[in-house]
């Protein structure tokens, strides 16, 4: 069954690695609830920082295929690595508390309330799979940023070659008119020539 998901990435983490957890959280909701449908109207999926906590969270419109899923800005990468919290007892891991969030948020798309759900902290739904991912840490941009003098520079050294390309079709075209100019005397001393002959 083919998910299609858009995907709206506003965090340091790695969009394609988001993009395949949440499609396989995606395969196992629908396969854990036996939902037939396959989103073909397509899950609209935004991912971005939290402002405060160091947990994740979430938000999601009910009835609808639109959520939010909420990072702490200062999670690096989302993997096996202990949370310092626990699910049910058990100690639980930043990609198993992302991917009870998902969960969690995709069956307020289906429409249910709060008081019509688990409650994923002390009845976590049944995700053994989900410390097999990783998702990475998106590396920071190597560009180097312009300043404003570097971009006059550049537009500096743009009007010079323009200058220059202009300047050279300049002589170009004196050579061309000096050559033409001299042909032209040439045919009209001999269109002279030609009449004095006639007469």
């Amino acid at each position: 069954m083919r998910y299609k998901i858009t995907l709206k990435n506003e965090t340091h983490l790695v969009t394609k690695d988001l993009k395949r957890f949440i499609k396989r959280c995606l395969e196992e909701f629908n396969k854990y609830y036996f939902i037939k449908h396959n989103y073909s109207h397509r899950l609209h999926v935004k991912i971005l920082h939290k402002k405060i906590a160091n947990w994740i969270g979430g938000y999601a419109y009910l009835n609808s295929r639109t959520m939010e899923i909420r990072i702490p800005r200062n999670f690096k990468q989302i993997d096996a690595t202990l949370s310092g919290r626990s699910i049910n007892g058990i100690p639980s891991t930043l990609i198993y508390e992302c991917a009870q969030m998902i969960f969690h948020e995709l069956e307020h798309c289906e429409g249910k309330h709060h008081k019509q759900m688990r409650n994923h902290w002390k009845n976590p739904y049944p995700i053994p799979w989900a410390n097999d991912y990783i998702i990475s840490y998106k590396e920071p941009s190597t560009k180097q940023i312009k300043t404003p003098d570097m971009k006059l520079s550049k537009k500096l050294l743009s009007l010079e070659n323009r200058k220059n390309n202009w300047e050279s079709k300049l002589r170009r075209a004196q050579n061309a008119l000096k050559i033409i100019n001299r042909q032209t005397n040439y045919y009209t001393n001999r269109m002279a020539a030609l009449s004095e002959n006639k007469q």
